[in-house]
């Protein structure tokens, strides 16, 4: 995880995770979770995907939804960042 540290530190983010296809689709008002920073979104983003029991089955198409301001407080929110896995299951982050 050395290689997440100081990417995006000291700037909060909202993210919404989604397990892939083997799990319902989430609701921005009830599944939007609080990270301090983007590097600590990441690092949850890739313990959820390979270690965490709690969600198991999560597919190579697991994606996290970010953004910078709460989106439960936008009438439309726009995501800004979109996490995924690249071709060679290595973390993607994109700017949407």
């Amino acid at each position: 995880m050395q290689a997440l540290q100081g990417m995006g530190d000291g700037m909060k983010v909202w993210g919404m995770f989604h397990g892939g296809g083997n799990y319902a689709h989430p609701y921005v008002r009830d599944d939007t979770e609080y990270f301090d920073s983007l590097a600590k979104a990441k690092e949850e983003f890739l313990y959820r995907c390979r270690y965490d029991l709690r969600y198991p089955c999560t597919g190579k198409d697991a994606t996290m939804t970010i953004w910078y301001r709460d989106p439960r407080e936008e009438r439309d929110p726009y995501p800004d960042r979109l996490l995924s896995f690249g071709p060679r299951e290595g973390l993607r982050d994109e700017a949407v």
